[in-house]
Order: C-alpha cells, then sequence, then structure tokens
C-alpha cells in the first residue's frame, strides 16, 4: 500500500546566517552585520522539501539521523507544526544533529561550515524497508554517501522511483553512486555546471543523451538562478526541450534554500500529473516565497498563496 507520497533523504541542519562587511579573509577581522547571527533555523535539503510538501498537503517523510538535541533544539516541534511524519528520523543519542555556518558578504559571495554531527558515518544507521515500500517516490539529496547508497539499493529492489536532487558534492556522491542513482532516477535537478560534470562522467556529448542510457529518466530539469529553466523531457517516443522564465522578485532577502524550494513546488506538480512548464512554475512561484525571508523555512507558502501567485505572475 502506498501511503507515502515521497521519502526525502539529506542531511538535516541547524542553522546559523551571518553577514560580514567585507570577504572573509585570513588574519583579517570581518565585522558581524546582524545581531541575530546566533539565531538557529530549521533547515537542510531532506527537511526543506520535507516540510514544503507536507504544508501542500502531501506526505513527505525526510528519512535522517538527528542527534541528542532533537527536541530541545525546537527540531522537533517545528517539524510537528507542518505536521511532518518523524517515522523516517532515527535518533543517535551520542551527539548533535548536523548544522551549519553560513557565512555571506556584502557581494553576495557564501563560505558554509558544516558539522555532520549524527549523519556522520561513524554513527550506526538504520533504515526501514517497509517506508520505501509504503512510498511512491524517493528523492535523493545531498546526504551521507553510505546512507544514500542503502536508500537506493531499497528503491530499486522494491521498484520505487528516484528524484534526484544533483550537487557537485563529491563526499555525498561518488562518480559509481552517481551513476546508479542517475541511471535509476525518473525525474533529476542540476544546474549547468552540475550538467557538464554529468556529461563528464558518462562521457556524453550532450545531457540529452542521458535518455539513451537509461529508459527510466522522464525528465531533466536544469535551473540557471535567475534565468529561464531548462526542461528536457519525453513525449511519446520524442525529445522535448523548453524553457519557464522564473520569478525575479525586487525584494529579495535571502537566497538560502531557494532551490529546495523551487524542488518542492516542482515535484507538487509532478506527484499531480500535471505538466513539466507547470511544476515549473510552481517551483518558481515557491522559491518566491522562501527568498522573501531571511532563512530556507521562515516563509514556507500554503498552497492558496501559491495558486494566487501563479495567475499574478503566469496568469494562471
Amino acid at each position: 500500500m502506498k501511503d507515502i507520497d515521497i521519502l526525502v533523504s539529506g542531511y538535516p541542519s541547524v542553522d546559523k546566517i551571518i553577514y560580514v562587511d567585507n570577504s572573509v579573509e585570513l588574519h583579517k577581522t570581518s565585522i558581524i552585520k546582524n545581531d541575530d547571527f546566533l539565531k538557529s533555523y530549521i533547515g537542510g535539503c531532506s527537511i526543506n522539501i520535507s516540510v514544503i510538501l507536507s504544508n501542500f498537503g502531501k506526505k513527505a517523510l525526510p528519512v535522517v539521523k538527528v542527534g541528542k538535541d532533537f527536541e530541545s533544539s525546537g527540531f522537533s516541534d517545528f517539524l510537528k507544526s507542518y505536521n511532518v511524519s518523524l517515522e523516517g528520523i532515527q535518533k543517535v543519542p551520542e551527539v548533535n544533529t548536523s548544522s551549519s555556518l553560513l557565512i555571506e558578504d556584502t557581494e553576495g559571495n557564501h563560505i558554509t561550515l558544516f558539522y555532520k554531527g549524527a549523519m556522520d558515518k561513524t554513527y550506526d544507521f538504520k533504515i526501514d524497508e517497509e517506508l520505501i515500500k509504503r512510498s511512491s517516490y524517493l528523492a535523493i539529496t545531498v546526504g551521507e554517501k553510505e546512507y544514500n547508497k542503502k536508500l537506493v539499493e531499497y528503491a530499486v529492489k522494491n521498484d520505487v522511483p528516484i528524484i534526484f536532487g544533483m550537487k557537485c558534492d563529491f563526499d555525498a556522491f561518488d562518480c559509481d553512486l552517481l551513476r546508479e542513482i542517475i541511471c535509476n532516477s525518473s525525474l533529476i535537478f542540476m544546474n549547468d555546471c552540475e550538467k557538464k560534470e554529468i556529461e563528464k562522467i558518462f562521457e556524453i556529448s550532450d545531457i540529452t543523451n542521458l535518455f539513451e542510457i537509461t529508459k527510466k529518466l522522464n525528465c531533466i530539469v536544469i535551473t540557471q538562478g535567475i534565468e529561464p529553466t531548462d526542461l528536457i523531457y519525453k513525449k511519446n517516443n520524442e525529445i522535448i526541450k523548453n524553457s519557464i522564465d522564473v520569478i525575479r522578485l525586487k525584494n529579495v532577502v535571502d537566497t538560502t534554500g531557494a532551490g529546495d524550494a523551487y524542488m518542492s513546488g516542482f515535484i507538487y506538480g509532478f506527484l499531480n500529473k500535471d505538466t513539466y512548464e507547470n511544476c515549473a512554475k510552481i517551483g518558481s512561484v515557491t522559491a518566491s516565497f522562501i527568498i522573501e525571508k531571511k532563512g530556507c523555512l521562515e516563509n514556507v507558502p500554503n498552497i492558496n498563496q501559491i495558486k494566487n501567485r501563479l495567475i499574478e505572475y503566469y496568469g494562471g
């Protein structure tokens, strides 16, 4: 029985966001500009996607390891407030939940410092295969390599389609794991740089050649920041290419989590069997809300807000 819309893997994170007045350099003091730099924001790819999809009425479960601070940090209550099921969460009592320090200068340059915590490979993990069997899809994002390997193994074994959020993180995805995930993916998200890396790994001249390598692949989504998103998909055995404009807002506060929000909106449309073009529009609209406030999940929209902004920017 498929009673779970999607399982989502990837690092959870308790984030702190620091804005500095100049580029961070060795032996040089940078002045912190925001007085709330000690505030914690709940995030991480798996959490961002699960929270947004749950708020849209889908049953989306993060499959992650968390630490002894899961309750005291407010992480647990935060997930519950969005009706996110905790069935896929394993608690590691010896250590804290993974966390990040996100540093941004006045030019928009980023430095990310990441602590793996409970998600580190040092700590054993248990994945309930029954959760995979109950799920319509498995989304793979950046996470601990062996953890993702086991999830992919279970998904392939139980014929559960994979949605892949590609990242050029070779600590999380070595070339062998990348090949395995991509060859078993139905839907792949990537940016232009990641597209070039995939072409190199598979020794192909064009990303469309992936459709010849794997028959499971239905759509490739190539995001390009504020430029239109490229869609490449199969329809009646023909490869279709299209581009969809993204929403450009004037009041951008923080782009952290925008990619996960885009992916969440797109997946929502995908789960509803919408056209890929409409999925891309929903993705863009979802991301437009997230970047209006600081933090990945400080401005999560509801589905009515999505519908209204779809009409405002795309006419429906």
